[in-house]
């Protein structure tokens, strides 16, 4: 990391804490205050989930009694969540649980639905990709390429029948392709308080050869419950296919891993991001994380953080990234490297799309000579970065004119939905302009809105 760039990121956790300690801000007449309106999603979810396989080498044969060594081996998952993703979440009212091995040639998953009422159990289809969930069924969700754009899908139900399909993602729309009929085995079984399905899915049905070391999937699975459409989720988001918030499948163990990744808001301007690695060798390894951007195959930036790391450690590294202004799309390689040897041990790829940064309203476009302040909303998107060195800057003009009447700033940038309130008191009848802009540390203005608005004596001389 550049001098520039970690002095920025000091100067930025700096004032961010002092903003966070309430140290006082000095006004220049316009602004009267400035409020952060609590995000509505904030503190809902829980950390993402992670399930580790370890490789078998003796595949369970199905015949959904799980009654082998790898399947008491196996780790176990489960605890389903209803209404996932808000406060009120609530467990899952039966107990589903999951085991999951692999060998060379296959992903091997057994799920229990326990069920104190098995006689009502609802399994009629057989049909390939029927409308499974408005029976009794196990959905489960796989994204080999962790890119968060797509993932393959398969349902089944207690009677044998199953689905699968290709899922595609854009601006987070879903489309599902029902003629990808892969080759996967499936055995079910129906006991007195439970119903057991088997799995064993080839590697080479997703279009791969095998999984090396510390491989890592996106995953989630759902229990669906009928009548009544009760719908139990292993991940913590809402909907069970929200891609942004799969949980992981990691596949034994790498000499080098990279964990949990947190680009930050993914806006324009200076983002951070945090990366965990860890270090499975015998002796102290120095790894690098390093992010390659992109627009349209054009490289953008480059930035990398590396430190030793003692064996069995893991440690968090953070990279700062800058999204340009003028890209609506940017592709990010986020690669893990081993610079003893000088190789990439871990590759990721994401799709960056940055929200506007800026978007204000007037709270009224209309006020009296005797009002004294205008609330003004807005809503500001930019890198933490940016947000912690730059600041929103406040302009007051009369209608058509040039010079500004009054200019105020505040410092660090809040960052997401408020209101600013400002001082109008002085203003006499006539017409205005508020130009709200944002600024990063340089005085670059990433964005800026005007808005008019007029005061008068009385209703009629509106």
């Amino acid at each position: 990391m550049g001098r520039a760039l970690l002095s920025i990121l000091i100067a930025g956790l700096m004032v961010a804490a002092a903003h966070a300690a309430g140290a006082p801000e000095k006004s220049g007449g316009l602004i009267i205050s400035i409020t952060r309106l609590p995000s509505p999603e904030a503190g809902t979810l829980r950390e993402r989930r992670v399930l580790r396989l370890s490789a078998t080498s003796h595949p369970p044969k199905l015949d959904g009694n799980l009654d082998e060594d790898c399947w008491r081996q196996a780790p176990v998952t489960g605890d389903l969540l209803m209404k996932a993703g808000s406060e009120r979440s609530t467990p899952f009212p039966k107990k589903t649980t999951l085991r999951a091995t692999f060998d060379d040639s296959n992903l091997y998953l057994a799920f229990e639905c326990f069920d104190p009422k098995i006689d009502t159990l609802l399994a009629k289809y057989t049909k390939r990709d029927d409308r499974y969930w408005l029976e009794d069924d196990i959905e489960f969700m796989i994204d080999t390429n962790y890119d968060r754009k797509g993932f393959y899908q398969f349902l089944f139900n207690a009677a044998g029948g199953k689905g699968d399909y290709v899922c595609r993602v854009e601006d987070r729309r879903i489309t599902a392709e029902a003629a990808f009929d892969p080759v996967w085995w499936l055995k079910t079984k129906v006991d007195e308080d439970r119903w057991v399905g088997e799995i064993a899915l080839p590697f080479r049905s997703l279009g791969i050869d095998g999984v090396e070391p510390g491989a890592r999937w996106g995953f989630n699975f759902c229990r669906i419950e009928n009548p009544g459409s009760l719908l139990g989720n292993w991940t913590r988001a809402t909907n069970h296919r929200d891609t942004r918030l799969f949980g992981d499948l990691v596949f034994g163990k790498a000499p080098f891993a990279l964990g949990e990744t947190d680009l930050g808001p993914r806006a324009h301007g200076v983002n951070l991001m945090r990366a965990t690695v860890k270090n499975n060798t015998a002796e102290p390894r120095t790894l690098e994380v390093t992010t390659l951007l992109s627009v349209g195959g054009r490289p953008v930036g480059r930035a990398s953080a590396g430190r030793k790391v003692s064996p069995s450690e893991d440690v968090p590294l953070f990279v700062p990234y800058d999204l340009p202004l003028d890209a609506e799309r940017v592709h990010m390689d986020l690669r893990l490297v081993d610079t003893q040897w000088g190789r990439v041990v871990v590759q990721r790829a994401y799709e960056l799309t940055p929200p506007p940064v800026l978007e204000t309203r007037l709270a009224s476009v209309e006020y009296f000579e005797k009002d004294k302040e205008a609330r003004l909303h807005f809503k500001v998107e930019v890198g933490d970065l940016t947000a912690a060195t730059g600041r929103l800057r406040l302009t007051l003009y009369r209608e058509g004119g040039e010079n500004p009447l009054l200019a105020d700033t505040r410092s660090p940038i809040p960052s997401g939905e408020g209101m600013l309130r400002a001082d109008i008191s002085s203003l006499g009848s006539g017409a205005y302009v508020l130009e709200l802009s944002v600024l990063d540390a340089t005085g670059q203005v990433f964005a800026t809105k005007r808005m008019p608005f007029s005061k008068a004596k009385s209703l009629l001389d509106f």
